[in-house]
C-alpha cells in the first residue's frame, strides 16, 4: 500500500494547470496574476509567520480532451512546428504534469466552457488555438488549421464527467498529487432568455451541469473541489461578477482564501500524513 505523504515541508510545490482565471486567484500581481496583491504564497507566509512557502508553475488548459490527449503521449505535430507553431502549442502535447516533482495539482472547468478545440481530419490529434488566433496567427498559421483541421463541438454533461473521471483515475496513477479541481460561477449578468423550449443549453445551464459533474467526481474519487459558485452566491454576484467569468477582487480573494482553507485542513502544513484522496468509489 502506498505510503501517503507528509505534511509540515517547508516548500509545497503547485502545478497550476489553467488560464486567467486559475492565475488570478491563486497568485499575486508579483508572480503572474492581475489582481491579488497577496496570493496564496504570500497568504500562507502571514499565516505561519513564514515557515511555509507555495512555489507555483504555471501551465496552460484547454479543453478535457486534449488532457487525454497529452497522457497518451502525442506529439506536437512537425508541419506545426515547420511554420513557427511550437512556442503557441508545446504545452498542449508535452506536459510538465509528468516530468516535474507536484505536491498540488489545480485545474479548472473554465476551459471547457470558453475554449475552443480542433480535430485533424486524417489522425484525429486534437489542438487548442488561442481565443485571438484569428488575428494573432499569420495567414500561413490560420490556414494549417482551418485547412486540417474541423472544430469540435463541445462535449455534453455526460461525456464531460466521463472525461473527468477517466482523467482523474490517469492522474492518480501518474502523479502522487494531490488533486484539486476549481468549479465556475455560473451567474451571466448578459440577459438571459425567459423560456428555454427548443433551446440548447446556455453558457449559465452548461456551467451547472459540469459543476455538477466535478461534483460527483469529486465524491466518487474523493477529489478536492472548490465550488466557485457557492462563493460567489455568498459574497454576492451582482456587484462581483465583471462578465462572465471574470470577478471582482473582492470575489478572487474569497476563492484563494477558500483555497487556503482547504490545503490546510488537507495537513500540508502540518507534521502529518495529508488527507489520502480516496472518494466513495474506492471504498
Amino acid at each position: 500500500m502506498v505510503q501517503p505523504k507528509m505534511g509540515g515541508q517547508a516548500v509545497t510545490r503547485l502545478f497550476i494547470k489553467g488560464n486567467e482565471d486559475l492565475a488570478n486567484a491563486l497568485l499575486s500581481k508579483a508572480n503572474g496574476g492581475s489582481q491579488l496583491e497577496a496570493g496564496v504564497n504570500e497568504k500562507i507566509a502571514e499565516n505561519f509567520n513564514g515557515r511555509f512557502q507555495i512555489e507555483a508553475t504555471v501551465e496552460s488548459a484547454g479543453r478535457i480532451e486534449l488532457l487525454h490527449q497529452q497522457l497518451n503521449g502525442v506529439g506536437l505535430p512537425e508541419d506545426a512546428q515547420a511554420i513557427g507553431l511550437t512556442e503557441a502549442l508545446t504545452s498542449q502535447f508535452d506536459s510538465q504534469i509528468f516530468t516535474e516533482e507536484i505536491d498540488l495539482l489545480v485545474f479548472s472547468i473554465q476551459p471547457d466552457l470558453s475554449a475552443t478545440l480542433w480535430r485533424h481530419h486524417d489522425d484525429g490529434t486534437l489542438v487548442c488555438p488561442p481565443e485571438n488566433w484569428q488575428s494573432a496567427w499569420t495567414q500561413e498559421q490560420a490556414d494549417w488549421l482551418t485547412n486540417n483541421y474541423s472544430e469540435v463541438k463541445q462535449a455534453s454533461a455526460d461525456d464531460y464527467k466521463t472525461y473527468l473521471m477517466s482523467l482523474i483515475k490517469a492522474l492518480k496513477d501518474k502523479t502522487s498529487a494531490h488533486i484539486v479541481m476549481f468549479g465556475c460561477c455560473s451567474f451571466d449578468p448578459a440577459p438571459e432568455p425567459h423560456n428555454f423550449s427548443h433551446l440548447e443549453d446556455t453558457l449559465t445551464i452548461m456551467t451547472n451541469r459540469l459543476n455538477l459533474a466535478m461534483l460527483e467526481a469529486s465524491f466518487a474519487e474523493g477529489i478536492t473541489f472548490i465550488d466557485v459558485d457557492r462563493i460567489l452566491a455568498e459574497i454576492g454576484c451582482e456587484h462581483n461578477v465583471i462578465k462572465r467569468f471574470q470577478y471582482s477582487q473582492m470575489a478572487y480573494e474569497a476563492i484563494r482564501d477558500e483555497f487556503v482553507r482547504v490545503i490546510t485542513d488537507v495537513g500540508f502544513f502540518e507534521e502529518r500524513p495529508l488527507l489520502v484522496q480516496m472518494g466513495h468509489r474506492s471504498r
